[in-house]
């Protein structure tokens, strides 16, 4: 009985001691953020430790921030095990962590619901040529896994369905070649597939297909590469490959094979049927049926009708019927179809000469479709600058009265430029016209102009353009550069300028003592949870929380106080190539 008390007290003492060191080493820890991020490359084990030990914030927060922090203290507890998990995984994507300064643990530490919350935000905007870069680069880094309330699948169905939805194809034929397999590859082939259908050129369908590596396998890919080998004539091949196709998936496509049968000649009996169960099916049905007419609905599948739409397939036979008028401009309207295919309609109404030159007064009382119609052929012979514009605008109230803006607003915007470039715009409609062209964002093509006027626009900007830096010349740069401008005793120090010096600052650079602007940089006032969440190891969900904030900017046009706001959380994060492109779009004078 002494014996077990005291091993007791032996196990008491052990297990006391160690939790009083264990407490002692958490409260003392200093996490060195520049450090970390210097020295990504060491095992993952070494990063689970920095991250296990983190303090938190003791200042309270809230939204996202909130959860991911509070979130974090409970993924301290199974932490020991998660990158081990993770490790085992295949992990998914296009671009290698160091390219964005990034980690594969970039998500590990947040909680997944924060990111699928970020994600819908994001979802419901339109993104700036800028901001959507970001975010790609962000979401199609290699990395490991949320920690908590995200599967792999659900993980990637975020990030494949903004790709969908946004029609970048070039990105998901990479995807698709650089990831052999993943959750979710046969959706992006259908997609694929469907949307180079959907182009009705076969040929060029075929060798976008070709481009897609042999090694990708699926049963709707390889049905059209069967249908493209005898669109190529090579029907030996394509029956053999045929054959195989029904020997190695046990459902195969009855509608598929009846068409197939017949084109390599293997039955004599033609099936006309359309089948429109899927594009594939569609399409070989307008290839083989001799008797082909196909009124599409509004339930019809959205690639057909664009198939439709780019064979000339969409066709109203009286065009009395507004029914058929109305179901091409809803098509129109939800991007079914292209917007000129109304407006060839329109043309196509009959109004006699009493009603044209009446139009004014006789577009009130028609039926919708006809009133606009009415006008749009008016606009179309009239002879004016100002009464184009009359009717450009009167035509743009109608589509918009009948929710249809979507389909006018690009005609409005490409007319009004032509009418910019061949005549004078009276004063009356100037602004009007302004705002209805849709600008493109400027791209970037002058040459950055160097000075020493401004610290922002000296050759000290080179740095942020540069893949090897050489630190010492650029201190001794910064060094000439602040005692250049030091003489000028009026010279104030412009946001600008703090941008770029703070910049240099989180490199590690020495700022000479003649520079001081901590009370200007201080008045800023930069506290707040983006702030803090910059200085966790919460990285990709703040990018996603830029990309967010500043979604509809061009990044040019972001004001001085908020560049700054950005530029600190980027370094904060170590995020520093994308701050870099930020600066350099941004600092820069240009000629």
């Amino acid at each position: 009985m002494k014996l077990k008390n005291s091993i007791n007290k032996v196990f008491f003492l052990a297990f006391f001691f160690f939790n009083q060191i264990s407490n002692l080493n958490a409260d003392n820890h200093v996490i060195d953020i520049w450090k970390k991020v210097d020295n990504k490359e060491k095992n993952l084990t070494e990063n689970n430790s920095s991250v296990t030990e983190k303090s938190q914030p003791t200042t309270e927060t809230s939204g996202l921030f909130e959860a991911a922090l509070n979130k974090q203290g409970e993924q301290n507890i199974i932490n020991s095990n998660l990158i081990t998990d993770n490790e085992k995984k295949e992990v998914y994507g296009l671009y290698d962590p160091e390219t964005n300064n990034f980690t594969l643990q970039m998500w590990s530490n947040t909680d997944g619901n924060s990111i699928k919350e970020m994600f819908k935000k994001i979802n419901q905007k339109d993104l700036s040529d800028f901001s959507e870069k970001i975010f790609l680069e962000t979401i199609l880094t290699h990395s490991y896994l949320p920690y908590d309330s995200m599967t792999e699948e659900e993980f990637l169905n975020l990030k494949l369905g903004w790709l969908i939805n946004h029609n970048k194809i070039e990105i998901l034929e990479q995807f698709l070649n650089q990831n052999k397999e993943f959750p979710g590859k046969e959706k992006v082939i259908r997609y694929l597939v469907d949307e180079s259908l959907s182009e009705a050129n076969l040929k060029r369908s075929c060798e976008k297909v070709a481009f897609l590596s042999n090694s990708v396998k699926d049963f709707y890919l390889d049905k059209f590469r069967v249908f493209c080998l005898i669109s190529e004539n090579k029907l030996s091949e394509a029956q053999v490959t045929f054959d195989l196709l029904n020997e190695q998936y046990a459902k195969a496509d009855k509608n598929f094979n009846e068409k197939i049968s017949f084109a390599l000649g293997l039955t004599e009996t033609k099936n006309d049927k359309i089948y429109d169960d899927n594009m594939l099916n569609f399409f070989i049905s307008s290839k083989i049926s001799e008797k082909f007419n196909y009124k599409p609905t509004n339930k019809t599948d959205p690639y057909i009708w664009k198939y439709m739409n780019n064979a000339g397939l969409i066709q109203v036979d009286n065009i009395e019927d507004l029914t058929e008028i109305e179901k091409i401009e809803i098509a129109a309207a939800e991007e079914k179809i292209s917007d000129d295919k109304v407006f060839e309609i329109y043309k196509k109404i009959n109004f006699n000469f009493n009603e044209i030159l009446n139009a004014d007064i006789l577009h009130q009382n028609l039926e919708p479709i006809k009133s606009r119609a009415l006008i749009f052929q008016k606009y179309l012979l009239s002879e004016t600058t100002n009464s184009k514009l009359q009717y450009l605008f009167l035509l743009r109230e109608k589509f918009r009265r009948a929710d249809l803006s979507n389909v006018y607003n690009e005609f409005l915007s490409q007319e009004l430029e032509d009418l910019k470039a061949t005549s004078e715009i009276p004063s009356e409609y100037s602004q009007l016209v302004e705002l209805n062209i849709i600008k493109d964002e400027d791209v970037i093509e002058k040459k950055i102009k160097f000075n020493d006027k401004n610290y922002y626009s000296s050759k000290l900007l080179e740095y942020f353009d540069q893949n090897n830096q050489d630190t010492k010349k650029f201190q001794k740069l910064l060094n000439t550069t602040v005692k250049k401008i030091s003489k000028n005793k009026k010279y104030q120090l412009s946001t600008k300028d703090i941008i770029l010096l703070e910049s240099f600052k989180s490199e590690g650079f020495l700022i000479p003592k003649e520079i001081n602007y901590t009370d200007q940089l201080s008045q800023f006032k930069f506290e707040d949870e983006m702030i803090k969440l910059s200085k966790s190891t919460h990285t990709g969900l703040l990018a996603l929380k830029l990309v967010d904030l500043f979604s509809q900017d061009n990044v040019k046009e972001i004001d001085d106080q908020n560049l700054l706001y950005i530029t600190v959380l980027l370094n904060n994060a170590g995020l520093k190539n994308i701050r870099n492109q930020i600066l350099m779009s941004t600092l820069p004078e240009r000629i």
